[in-house]
């Protein structure tokens, strides 16, 4: 239940949007030392960006490009649900079965309220 309700502003914003907004996984893990994480990945975005470029510049420009929808979608959902209050920073940028997907971490430490309101996923704890 929580999930669709952390998915509806997205749903919501699909119908009143010109174009269809990819479908989107968003996950959250709160740390014992209160540390926020989440990763985000579109469901339907296409290919990966090829990883035979001819120098790094333009990799890294494909890559920025695949990551400009799955960002945008990102910002509108903490935006949202107030998960990252005050910003967050990318920790990678990867490709999962041709979708991109970003780990990050809030710059703000979770409250008692964030480990009531928000799920704490532990597959995400890698480095503990």
């Amino acid at each position: 239940m929580k999930r669709l309700l952390l998915f509806s502003p997205l749903l919501l914003a699909a119908c009143a949007s010109t174009g269809p907004l990819p479908a989107t996984y968003f996950n959250t893990y709160i740390a014992p030392d209160n540390s926020k994480r989440f990763v985000i990945a579109l469901a339907n975005s296409g290919p990966a960006p090829s990883m035979k470029a001819d120098n790094e510049h333009r990799q890294r420009r494909q890559d920025d490009e695949g990551d400009k929808p799955l960002t945008q979608a990102l910002d509108a959902l903490l935006k949202e649900n107030g998960y990252c209050r005050t910003g967050y920073m990318i920790i990678s940028r990867d490709w999962v079965e041709g979708k991109p997907q970003l780990s990050g971490e809030c710059n703000e430490s979770a409250t008692a309220a964030d480990r009531q309101h928000f799920r704490s996923d532990p597959s995400l704890a890698n480095d503990e």
